[in-house]
């Protein structure tokens, strides 16, 4: 099973990885042809995980794209595309990961992050979700690469590899993204308010926050859905 599993996660990483060469082309040529280079500045890389690849996971984390902290620290773009030895979550310091390690810590279930697997919808990194966003139209318009058909692939075929018990979504946005791609996810049961969103998602129960920016919002409401799922889902 082993063999499998990392021959499916070895398939991602090498389409994700020809994405970040024709990426890098674009912008060399633009670089060498004086041209503007839009994509340049929008760019901050890909990654695929923030944390190891665990089979049976009891939870799987999915934001929206990753941020540009490694550009700002590192002052080059990030190109992780294996598996990370330890979940960021456990050890970092970013916002994202202090709010994460406070709402899991305060229901008790601080020893989750080494039993989960972190990870995007979208694996190219940018500043922020109007970014991505920019930075798709303009790579669409030089590329032959369908970055939102190719995102939901990899993610659908990243959730069949971990087989999660549980999603927790940082964002309605990543529910738009599922929605949006209703070939591959199927959402039922679904419970809407201001406050969070759950159901479940090809049979998985999910629940998603709403976030403004790294901060998650209505922490209280999140907590007790948690408490009360973990319970429920034996997680």
């Amino acid at each position: 099973m082993a063999k499998e599993l990392n021959k499916e996660y070895e398939r991602i990483k090498k389409e994700v990885s020809e994405l970040n060469k024709e990426i890098e082309n674009i912008i060399n040529k633009n670089v060498k042809n004086k041209k503007r280079n839009t994509e340049k500045k929008l760019y901050k890389g890909v990654q695929i995980l923030f944390s190891p690849l665990i089979e049976n996971t009891d939870l799987l984390i999915l934001g929206i794209n990753p941020g540009a902290g490694y550009m700002n620290w590192k002052e080059k773009p990030v190109k992780k595309l294996s598996p990370l030895l330890q979940n960021e979550f456990i050890s970092e310091n970013y916002t994202l990961a202090n709010e994460m390690r406070g709402i899991f810590e305060d229901i008790g279930r601080g020893d989750i992050f080494a039993k989960s697997v972190v990870s995007n919808f979208y694996y190219i990194a940018t500043k922020d979700l109007g970014t991505l966003k920019q930075l798709k139209q303009e790579l669409k318009a030089n590329t032959q690469n369908d970055i939102d058909l190719n995102s939901a692939k990899w993610t659908f075929e990243l959730i069949k590899i971990v087989n999660p018990k549980y999603i927790f979504c940082e964002g309605f946005e990543v529910l738009r993204c599922f929605s949006n791609n209703s070939e591959l996810f199927q959402l039922s049961d679904i419970n809407e308010n201001k406050t969070f969103k759950s159901g479940k998602l090809n049979s998985i129960p999910f629940l998603a926050c709403k976030r403004v920016y790294s901060n998650i919002q209505y922490k209280n409401y999140i907590k007790r859905k948690l408490k009360k799922d973990f319970n429920e889902f034996s997680i």
